[in-house]
């Protein structure tokens, strides 16, 4: 049995897709993972 194969994701690439995406994505070691949705809370600037 082979694994998967994980396709490489130029960082080019990444940003081209990010910018049309609805939802946020993050980019690690040329990996594309799916983020989480948020809260306003969660981006608060706390003084």
């Amino acid at each position: 049995m082979s694994a998967n194969r994980v396709p490489f994701v130029t960082v080019a690439e990444y940003l081209e897709s990010e910018r049309a995406a609805e939802f946020r994505s993050e980019y690690v070691n040329s990996e594309v993972f799916a983020m989480s949705g948020g809260l306003l809370a969660h981006a608060a600037t706390w003084a």
